[in-house]
């Protein structure tokens, strides 16, 4: 599943239920340590919008109230607590980095009016996360700042040059996949997915399937539903007389627990059951419970609950709680951190006469960036991606544990697949 799905997906199953019903860096300071001073009083005056001699104002803009308060808070959070720790050590070449907070309540209407307001107001957006990006392309493109995307939800938006990093709908990671084909080669042989009945939902799983089947899935069993299905009795059992022994979906994660639920009442215990990244929070824990058991969740970052082995990652957990003292660390507020450590790197390789045509050049020449470990390596200004990466997870005891590779992340070239071919 993409991340823009998975966003998509996310919003959904919360208004839903809200109705009643998730370079090189030059001089830069390695991400996994605090950064250090750049450049104290070397500051070079006003060199572009949101830059003066002090300071240097950037904008996350999210979904923040409407119909799901608070839908994408993690993100405006993390920013602001990574600038607090820039703040700390000095800032960016004497400027202090000031965040400043859009909402666009949760629509396709607000964002294109956050984005028109913060364009001239901030010289970036730095960590934005909202589900409604279709609605502010236009807004985007004609303000051409740099914008660099806790995530998209729109193809559009990613084609846009001066956005953060490059990526291209055409391809896909299946590394996971096969993992899972190579550990369950005939569990894998007699899959099922299972995905919403909106047309977002149908396309995804369309490439999923093309994907997977890539890597030695082959699919007996495809089933539709709609978002507010909650009798899942007949779904469960229709998995059952089939003989389904690997399940995915794609769809929101009230759904899966919905299913896995209903799988468990009539006794049907599956191996292979990929959540994908929608199963990866502590609501879905709770909601779950025991029929959650030994699922399986592909992560394209870190394991949250792996700070006493990554800095970077206890940087990001340290700084939040002294920031915003309840605040709860997410996928969400993980990859908006990521996104404020590549600004940091970029706007401090770019030097005090800093400018927004200066920074799309330094983005889009970084290469191997990962945030000190936090994400695989990628090269911030390439849209086709060398290798596919990931770490698998899996539901243990009401907890997630790693289960592959050992540490760090598994990659490969051979596990990125073009679609069409």
């Amino acid at each position: 599943m993409t991340r823009r799905t998975a966003a998509v997906l996310t919003a959904l199953a919360l208004v839903l239920a809200a109705c009643g019903s998730r370079t090189d860096g030059g001089d830069a300071a390695p991400a996994g340590e605090e950064p250090t001073e750049a450049g104290s009083g070397s500051a070079a005056g006003a060199t572009d919008v949101g830059v003066t001699d002090d300071a240097i104002t950037i904008g996350v803009i999210a979904d923040l109230t409407g119909v799901v308060p608070g839908l994408f808070k993690a993100a405006p959070d993390a920013v602001e607590a990574y600038a607090a720790m820039v703040n700390e050590a000095g800032g960016i070449h004497g400027r202090e980095l000031v965040v400043e907070v859009y909402d666009t309540g949760t629509n396709d209407n607000g964002n294109r009016l956050a984005y028109e307001e913060a364009c001239g107001q901030v010289f970036a957006s730095v960590g934005s996360e909202s589900a409604f990006d279709t609605g502010g392309y236009e807004a985007v493109a004609a303000c051409g700042f740099p914008h660099l995307a806790g995530f998209t939800t729109d193809d559009e938006v990613d084609k846009l040059p001066f956005v953060f990093p490059r990526t291209s709908a055409e391809y896909a990671n299946v590394g996971a996949a096969r993992w899972l084909a190579e550990q369950f080669p005939e569990e894998v042989q007699n899959a099922a997915i299972f995905h919403g009945n909106i047309p977002v939902t149908t396309r995804s799983a369309d490439q999923l399937i093309e994907a997977r089947e890539s890597v030695g899935w082959r699919f007996i069993h495809r089933q539709p539903a709609g978002t507010l299905e909650s009798n899942y009795t007949p779904l469960a059992l229709d998995v059952k007389n089939r003989g389904v022994q690997a399940l995915t979906w794609v769809f929101d994660v009230n759904n899966i627990v919905r299913l896995q639920k209903s799988l468990r009442e009539q006794g049907v215990s599956l191996t292979v059951m990929d959540v994908t990244t929608q199963g990866y929070s502590q609501d879905y824990l709770e909601a779950v419970g025991p029929a959650g058991e030994g699922s399986y969740v592909p992560l394209g970052h870190v394991l949250l609950e792996e700070a006493d082995d990554n800095p970077a990652l206890a940087e990001y957990i340290e700084w939040l709680e002294k920031t915003v003292p309840d605040a709860e660390p997410t996928s969400n507020g993980l990859q908006a951190w990521v996104r404020a450590a590549m600004f940091f790197e970029a706007a401090t390789a770019v030097g005090p006469e800093l400018t927004r045509d200066a920074l799309v050049e330094e983005l889009g020449s970084m290469t191997d960036f990962d945030a000190g470990g936090l994400i695989p390596p990628i090269d911030v200004g390439d849209p086709v991606p060398k290798q596919g990466c990931f770490v698998m997870a899996q539901v243990r005891d009401g907890a997630y544990e790693r289960v592959f590779p050992e540490e760090g992340f598994h990659c490969s070239p051979d596990d990125i697949y073009k679609y069409g071919t």
